[in-house]
């Protein structure tokens, strides 16, 4: 979905229904923990012509730098989810990485709640299912894995900006707690780094007791950030289980 100026519309910002309007299908994607819906600007270029990437701009960062940051995970859930269900005029899915995963799972189940139906699919990275406790890195972690762009790291006003979003993400991460539900009836695919020193394969495995429908789990070379190394292989898989769903 892209805006006048050529970049991507975002959610909840997004404000009508200008994203490309030949897909077939939506796809709502979750930042992680500091990130903002730029982190997407240039993976969404990956995705075929049928699937409209909608990146989520969270409060506190990017066109929402003004707004002060989130402090409670179910609230950003309760926003995103008020701003998916206006997107009705073709199916979704929901994408997120990291922090941005278990908001995909919360709002999918919210969805399921309101709307009668839920998303047709449901895509997690870098995340523990979100029944097992957390293990949210520290804020040099996420610089040491990768997490902060090199131009950031070299403007120090920006890198404390950055470093204060980063930090009030992960508190948010470490309060919350699972609620337990019946669980979605849509698939979920995980995906994961073979380098990831947060996220371990039996703890992406275990997203697999949070669907009724299918589960399969693809693992990458990298660390906690292997989904922006190793963006086509990501983009190829979710196209695929996506075709899928649309040709059954």
């Amino acid at each position: 979905m892209m805006g006048a100026s050529g970049t991507p519309r975002c959610l909840p910002t997004f404000a009508g229904t200008e994203h490309a309007s030949d897909a077939a299908v939506q796809l709502v994607c979750l930042p992680h923990a500091g990130g903002s819906a730029a982190a997407f600007r240039r993976w969404l270029d990956g995705l075929p012509s049928w699937l409209a990437g909608i990146p989520v701009e969270y409060p506190g960062r990017g066109t929402r730098a003004i707004e002060p940051n989130a402090v409670e995970l179910h609230g950003i859930v309760e926003e995103v989810t008020a701003a998916t269900e206006t997107l009705v005029d073709r199916p979704l899915a929901l994408f997120g990485h990291s922090m941005g995963a278990l908001v995909a799972f919360e709002v999918a189940h919210r969805l399921r709640g309101r709307a009668g139906t839920g998303p047709v699919h449901v895509f997690v990275s870098g995340c523990r299912a979100p029944h097992l406790s957390s293990a949210m890195p520290a804020v040099d972690d996420v610089r040491r894995l990768g997490g902060i762009p090199q131009p950031v790291l070299d403007e120090p006003e920006l890198l404390a900006y950055v470093l204060g979003a980063i930090s009030a993400d992960l508190a948010m991460c470490r309060a919350y707690t699972h609620r337990p539900a019946a669980p979605l009836t849509c698939p979920i695919t995980a995906f994961g780094g073979y380098g990831d020193p947060l996220v371990a394969t039996d703890q992406l495995s275990a997203w697999s007791g949070h669907t009724a429908a299918s589960f399969d789990l693809h693992m990458l070379p990298g660390m906690h950030f292997f989904v922006f190394d190793h963006a086509a292989s990501v983009q190829q898989v979710i196209a695929e289980r996506l075709t899928r769903w649309r040709t059954a």
